[in-house]
């Protein structure tokens, strides 16, 4: 189980933080009318040439909400990340995983989600919106073998809205430019490291590639 939410409120007498927007017309007042095409490229359903570039993602991120609060979950697969079943339904197997269940909890106490799907060098990325529930029906969960493992739970995610996100943000990132960052950053081992003193974070990161190999499904 995750950790108690903790809701921030602006402490007295701290600068820089800036004051709350509080109203939605106060919000609107700051930017200019919506783009009209920001709004023509939404569908209620997955059209052709939308399940032709999900069909292509090998990656998303699933969003969920909970009484526990919020989660965004990566998601990748070698193949494509999801089935899409219909022009309302994309399937999302559960592979494995950490088993905090922090996603499917959500799922089960409320089946608000959203889909963003990436694809390697494209500049877009596809939200999807809807809802989602779990099944750990056999025969579904059996239509998702390889080598000889079936995800425990399957997501079964109904589409409300799809639209491609404008390229701006990846664009403003770099995010495929090629370049690795990898070691300016730190490690998944030193993140442990730095909570619990003990923790040999140098044996978790240089061992970590072997022991996922036998883990990814």
């Amino acid at each position: 189980m995750r950790s108690t939410l903790y809701i921030w409120r602006r402490p007295t007498g701290t600068e820089g933080r800036g004051q709350a927007i509080k109203t939605i017309p106060e919000l609107e007042t700051l930017y200019e009318a919506v783009v009209p095409g920001a709004l023509a490229k939404v569908s209620p359903r997955l059209t052709p040439r939308y399940r032709e570039w999900i069909g292509a993602s090998r990656f998303v991120v699933l969003s969920t909400v909970g009484p526990e609060g919020t989660d965004a979950s990566p998601r990748g697969d070698i193949e494509p990340v999801v089935r899409i079943a219909d022009d309302q339904t994309i399937l999302l197997p559960d592979w494995r995983g950490n088993n905090r269940l922090d996603s499917l909890r959500n799922i089960i106490a409320d089946g608000r989600t959203s889909l963003m799907f990436m694809v390697p060098g494209c500049p877009n990325v596809v939200r999807v919106n809807g809802t989602a529930i779990l099944t750990a029906d056999g025969d579904l969960t059996r239509s998702f073998e390889r080598d000889g493992k079936c995800p425990r739970t399957v997501i079964v995610f109904t589409v409300k809205e799809v639209y491609f996100q404008c390229a701006k943000a990846l664009m403003r990132s770099g995010l495929w430019s090629g370049e690795d960052l990898s070691a300016s950053v730190p490690t998944a081992g030193q993140f442990i490291k730095e909570l619990k003193s003990e923790f040999d974070a140098d044996a978790y990161d240089n061992g970590y590639g072997e022991y996922a190999k036998e883990r990814m499904w």
